[in-house]
């Protein structure tokens, strides 16, 4: 059901010298994840996605001491909790921190594909690929792939790689949750009167009304009949008035209804870690 009241927080925020090589990672013939290694390699991880960025120097350095070559771009992938046990910490073409609450991986652009290096590293883990940017932007891709993936994007979906440039609408949406919920309190207000299980189902039905155009289309997204999205339809009329078919108040409809729809979705994201979370102290 949709809370109309709540305002808690429901989004998480948190050039090189080898342009020219094929593959970036490790130097040829080091041994990959030694636990002499671990800090010179978390080091270079949390530098490299540090905003603002660090100077080429310190990372230069710092990748000097890993033993990790430095690519032009990177990948940010956020990594559902909890942090994996037993990973190696690099290879060729990728550098993860599986330290902290947050886990995420770094992958070289040019280098290894995202899908099959994150299938053979997180099977079947829920995770979000940020966009290859240059490597002085990697937090910039890290910190939109930890906003997606705290607003659970699809939880119907199968596990595997969801990508950030495949819901750029979305991200900008959640970048600021204060005037997200602004925006849909003032222009989904009056759904507030209705009983959450009736608002819910007219906002779920203007959305997809104003995204298809027709109620016939409308219908066959929600397999409802189309005679009840005119029913809901003209409800909608009744209660917004003439602004809900004003070109003007278009866009801050739909913006605020896939709002109210993200809001929805990272909600009973947290609900769900928070179940599982207690099931697993009782395990415990």
């Amino acid at each position: 059901m949709t809370d109309w009241s709540a305002a808690d927080r429901t989004f998480e925020h948190g050039r090189g010298t080898t342009e020219g090589d094929e593959t970036f990672g490790h130097a040829p013939g080091e041994q990959h994840g030694t636990l002499g290694r671990s800090r010179p390699l978390s080091l270079l991880a949390a530098a490299l996605t540090c905003e603002p960025a660090q100077g080429e120097a310190i990372l230069l350095d710092l990748a000097r001491r890993a033993g990790w070559r430095l690519p032009p771009r990177l990948h940010a992938v956020a990594a559902a909790p909890p942090a994996p046990a037993g990973l190696p910490r690099c290879g060729p073409g990728w550098l993860a921190e599986w330290g902290g609450a947050q886990p995420y991986v770094l992958i070289a652009q040019p280098g290894p594909e995202p899908a099959g290096l994150l299938d053979r590293l997180l099977p079947g883990r829920p995770v979000v690929v940020g966009p290859a940017l240059a490597r002085e932007q990697a937090g910039t891709s890290l910190r939109w792939a930890r906003t997606l993936l705290s607003l659970a994007v699809d939880p119907a979906r199968p596990a595997g790689p969801v990508y950030v440039d495949d819901h750029l609408p979305a991200l900008l949406l959640a970048q600021d949750e204060t005037l997200l919920l602004q925006l849909v309190r003032r222009r989904l207000g009056p759904l507030s009167a209705l009983p959450p299980a009736q608002a819910e189902r007219l906002a779920e039905t203007l959305l997809a009304w104003f995204e298809s155009g027709s109620a016939a289309q409308t219908a066959r997204l929600l397999h409802v009949h189309p005679q009840t999205v005119r029913y809901r339809i003209r409800q909608a009329e009744r209660i917004f008035g003439r602004e809900l078919k004003e070109p003007r108040h278009r866009l801050e409809f739909v913006l605020a209804l896939n709002g109210l729809r993200l809001t929805a979705r990272a909600r009973r994201s947290r609900a769900a870690a928070a179940l599982r979370r207690t099931r697993g102290h009782r395990s415990a």
